[in-house]
């Protein structure tokens, strides 16, 4: 059945994919889900229901500390499989300019600071939960010869994806502040991801 295959890892572990959310926001949530933190975010781990489940479409199953004592696993082998499955899927990596037809980005400090050839997205292929692929190394580092730069800031624009630009091309302190206020007046509570810019070198 459904729950007999739910409870086997070699049936559910090429499904297992990870889901980021803010640390300090869901501290309470986190204390009773195996989760990996990094920085000021944390890693769980959901099972599209569709793949298991087959009654039970377009959901998603949070993988419990329950699951996890069935599938005999630990939390960093499940992230690496996660993140396995996550890059295996692939990724939609696209101008915003071409998405949203402007030209520019007005940041404090800053003319034309990104223009439609300087700033991108980064989701998952269906662009749900697609802030997860800023976790992933190998994303991270194709995004980085795509731009055909070394050093990437990725600004945290909702759980949904993430907005990467070119390292050199404005300082910090400046996206610290438009993230901030993007979150503040646009992003909805239940997508809020981070207030911190995040920097990817690919060299290191």
């Amino acid at each position: 059945t459904g729950v007999e295959h739910l409870r086997d890892w070699d049936v559910v572990k090429n499904y297992i994919r990870p889901r980021i959310i803010n640390y300090r926001k869901n501290e309470e949530l986190l204390m009773d889900i195996p989760h990996v933190r990094i920085m000021d975010l944390a890693v769980t781990f959901v099972i599209p229901s569709e793949n298991v489940m087959s009654e039970y479409e377009n959901g998603r199953i949070e993988v419990t500390e329950f699951l996890m004592k069935c599938y005999e696993v630990d939390e960093v082998t499940m992230y690496k499989q996660a993140i396995e499955n996550l890059e295996r899927e692939g990724y939609e990596f696209a101008s915003v300019g071409e998405l949203l037809n402007i030209d520019e980005l007005e940041v404090e400090g800053n003319e034309k600071c990104a223009s439609q050839n300087k700033l991108h997205m980064l989701s998952c292929r269906n662009g749900i939960g697609g802030a997860v692929t800023m976790l992933s190394n190998k994303i991270l580092s194709e995004t980085c010869q795509k731009m055909e730069c070394e050093r990437i800031y990725v600004l945290p624009s909702s759980v949904n994806e993430v907005l990467v630009l070119n390292a050199e091309e404005i300082d910090v302190e400046s996206l610290q502040k438009l993230v901030k206020d993007v979150n503040e007046t646009i992003v909805l509570p239940e997508e809020f991801l981070s207030d911190c810019v995040y920097l990817y070198d690919s060299m290191s």
